[in-house]
């Protein structure tokens, strides 16, 4: 069986508010941004989902995303390379 490495790129906690918004961009490895309080939408490779407290995007590497703030927004974001 092969088990795929997972290499940690970093971790970071953010604090957002309105009107915050990330301009779309694209990482060379994986993203997982998870969303602890907060509202607004993370648009990935096109589609606009919104988010809640308590929810995650896993974003692949190469992937075009956006993100913006509906409200104050405490978030954990984590890039890895697989």
């Amino acid at each position: 069986m092969n088990i795929p490495t997972i290499t940690a790129k970093y971790c970071d906690y953010g604090h957002t508010e309105p009107p915050y918004a990330m301009t779309t961009h694209i990482h060379l490895y994986w993203e997982l941004v998870y969303y602890r309080f907060g509202t607004g939408t993370s648009t990935v490779d096109g589609i606009s989902y919104n988010y809640l407290p308590d929810t995650y995007v896993i974003i692949p590497a190469g992937t075009p995303h956006s993100e913006k703030a509906g409200s104050d927004t405490r978030l954990y974001i984590y890039g890895f390379e697989v």
